[in-house]
């Protein structure tokens, strides 16, 4: 599943997933995002491409015109903006996340989920310690991104 694929399944689902930061789907909502940029200028977001992986072209931007001229450099193309999560899970200082493999079945159309956790998964840890997202902090990958 892309990126842009899940974000369109979980805003499909209508439902509210506590568990997801907001997600925009690129390039289609991207006025929503400058618009949520504008009115939230010290809120950080993270830009990632859907053609790609392990980090590749990942950004993070905060406010209007920073948004608009990073964004604008990628020409178009498919990604996903997310709301970067505020309060990260820290090992050692540094910030962490836990990628878990899970298989969702529903049986018949209307039954119950049934969820399916496989045993092996991954703990990704950023090279250098956290620092709080600022415009001074948004360009250091090792410091935000796990990849």
């Amino acid at each position: 599943c892309s990126k842009q694929g899940l974000a369109a399944a979980l805003a499909a689902a209508g439902e509210d997933f506590a568990w997801a930061p907001k997600t925009w789907v690129l390039p289609a909502e991207l006025e929503e995002v400058l618009s949520f940029c504008e009115r939230h200028p010290r809120h950080t977001l993270v830009y990632k491409p859907s053609d790609a992986g392990m980090g590749d072209a990942v950004f993070l931007f905060m406010g209007r015109a920073d948004a608009e001229r990073k964004i604008g450099m990628m020409r178009g193309s498919a990604a996903i903006a997310q709301k970067y999560i505020e309060r990260p899970l820290l090992v050692d200082g540094r910030k962490c996340d836990l990628r878990l493999y899970v298989a969702l079945v529903v049986p018949t159309p209307g039954s119950e989920w049934h969820a399916f956790l496989f045993q092996e998964g991954l703990v990704r840890i950023c090279a250098d310690r956290y620092a709080e997202p600022s415009r001074s902090t948004l360009h250091q990958a090792s410091v935000h991104l796990t990849n």
